[in-house]
């Protein structure tokens, strides 16, 4: 059975190779992802992959020039990833969370190839990172969750420091977790996703009965979780067909499907297939979903070739060390 520093290296290394895995898949359709898998023979594996998400670029290069441009190495992880590591070395760095400088470390991200693998040219972001990343960060007042449109997931994947660094601390879970979605995504709503998840992968790390877990985060939280919030965790998934979940980026659909593949499956490999087939946001579903069945289910191996063939130029084995390290300091 893996010791505490196994699971927190293991969480860091998971959470960049299943990005990396899925990136190229992201925005297909669930037929055509399983199409994908076959073609690779059905052992995943880790691929080099094309994205042309920057409409200016797409407008201005020919098709040849933009895959040139926007090709990406087998290994490579996306956004996701790098703004994790960011949180997770502003932590290490400040031994608590300072959110201006995360804040400065995203700009670093999105203008300077900070937490980039490879430093590899300008990585890919998504209109709304743009707009929040081309500003200065809002006032502490005006982080009060009143942005009704800002619920998209990416935020939910790249908050693993939080749980890490605060393991068993649940009010610091509450407070940090928020925080660190409310900076780039203003809403009530998700953040409390956030939270919940974070709280749910603390606990399972010491507890493994399914319904025990989701009754005790509510628990924790009863004071102020939203009824929203409240009603996905407590869902009888058993009795949910996959035709009936959603199949979009926010925050809210990626806990309710997240929960939904953990709780119907019997093991590690069915929940990550239950996943993946459904829905179309794939890097961050597989990297959200690891969190939950690798902490459940105990998985203390990686294939090698998973291993060595994800990009590791940031010490990943380093981070997770400190992140315990800053747990065990509290």
């Amino acid at each position: 059975m893996p010791n505490l520093l196994d699971r927190y290296e293991g969480a860091i290394f998971w959470h960049a190779i299943w990005d990396s895995i899925w990136a190229p898949f992201e925005c297909e359709k669930s037929g055509r992802v399983s199409e994908m898998i076959s073609e690779i023979g059905g052992k995943l594996k880790h691929v080099a992959f094309f994205r042309p998400y920057d409409k200016d670029l797409r407008e201005k290069e020919s098709p040849d020039n933009l895959k040139k441009l926007i090709e990406f190495p087998a290994g490579f992880w996306t956004d996701d990833t790098s703004q994790m590591l960011c949180i997770a070395q502003s932590l290490i760095d400040n031994w608590d969370l300072d959110i201006e400088d995360v804040f400065k470390r995203f700009k670093d991200w999105f203008n300077d190839d900070y937490m980039v693998p490879l430093n590899f040219r300008r990585m890919w972001s998504w209109w709304w990172t743009r707009a929040v990343l081309s500003k200065e960060m809002k006032s502490m007042d005006e982080l009060n969750g009143q942005e009704e449109y800002w619920m998209w997931d990416g935020s939910l994947m790249r908050t693993l420091p939080i749980w890490l660094a605060y393991h068993w601390k649940y009010s610091d879970i509450e407070e940090k977790s928020r925080l660190s979605w409310y900076i780039t995504h203003n809403n009530k709503i998700a953040s409390w996703c956030c939270i919940c998840f974070n709280t749910l992968v603390s606990l399972i790390l010491d507890w493994n009965d399914k319904e025990w877990i989701l009754n005790k985060v509510v628990e924790i939280h009863w004071k102020e979780i939203p009824k929203d919030v409240v009603e996905i965790l407590l869902t009888d998934y058993t009795k949910i067909d996959s035709n009936d979940l959603d199949d979009n980026f926010i925050a809210p659909t990626a806990l309710k499907n997240a929960l939904w593949a953990f709780q119907t499956s019997e093991s590690f490999e069915e929940a990550i297939e239950r996943c993946i087939r459904i829905w179309w946001d794939t890097d961050t579903y597989a990297a959200i979903l690891w969190w939950l069945v690798g902490a459940y289910y105990w998985i203390e191996w990686i294939p090698e070739g998973w291993l060595s063939g994800v990009i590791n130029d940031k010490d990943f084995s380093g981070i997770a060390n400190n992140l315990l390290k800053f747990n065990q300091k509290l």
